[in-house]
C-alpha cells in the first residue's frame, strides 16, 4: 500500500523532469541542428523557469539571435565588398581605355608633325644635292610608316 504513492510520486517527478529539463534540452538540440544548417527561423524557446534551466534557455535564445545578426552582417559586407570590387574593376577598365585613347590622340598629333619635319629635312637635303642621304631618309621613313601601318609589327622582305 505504501508502494503505490511512491510509484505515483516517481511517475509525477519523471513527468516534471521531462517537462522542465529534458524537453527544453531536446528543443535546443533540434534548434542547434537547424542553426548549423544556417536556418535561424525557429521560434525562441519559451520557458518560465527562474532556475538554471531558464537562464540557459534565455542565453541560448540570445546567442541564436546574435549569431543570426552576425551572419546577416557578414553576408551584407560580402555583398558590398563584391559590389565595390566590381566597381573598382570597371573603373580600372575605364581608366585603361581612357589612357589608350589619350595615347592614340597623342600619336595622331605626333605622327603628322614628325612626317612634316622628316619631309622638310628630305627637301633640304635634295636641294643641297645630297641624293644618297635623301634615298636613305626616304627608305627609313617608308620603313617607319610601314611599321605604323602594321600596328608596330616589323615586316621583313
Amino acid at each position: 500500500i505504501i508502494l503505490i504513492p511512491i510509484i505515483v510520486l516517481i511517475i509525477y517527478m519523471a513527468f516534471k523532469l521531462q517537462a522542465l529539463i529534458i524537453s527544453p534540452i531536446n528543443r535546443m538540440v533540434e534548434i542547434s541542428k537547424n542553426i548549423a544548417k544556417n536556418d535561424f527561423s525557429d521560434k525562441d524557446i519559451i520557458i518560465r523557469n527562474k532556475d538554471e534551466m531558464g537562464d540557459l534557455t534565455k542565453a541560448f535564445n540570445k546567442m541564436k539571435h546574435a549569431t543570426s545578426v552576425y551572419i546577416s552582417s557578414l553576408e551584407e559586407r560580402y555583398e558590398l565588398s563584391e559590389l565595390l570590387h566590381k566597381e573598382a574593376m570597371e573603373k580600372m577598365n575605364m581608366e585603361k581605355r581612357l589612357n589608350e585613347a589619350r595615347f592614340d590622340l597623342l600619336k595622331n598629333q605626333i605622327n603628322p608633325h614628325f612626317l612634316y619635319n622628316t619631309l622638310d629635312t628630305v627637301v633640304w637635303m635634295a636641294e643641297a644635292g645630297d641624293s644618297k642621304k635623301v634615298v636613305d631618309m626616304i627608305t627609313a621613313l617608308s620603313g617607319f610608316l610601314r611599321i605604323g601601318l602594321n600596328n608596330g609589327k616589323r615586316l621583313y622582305r
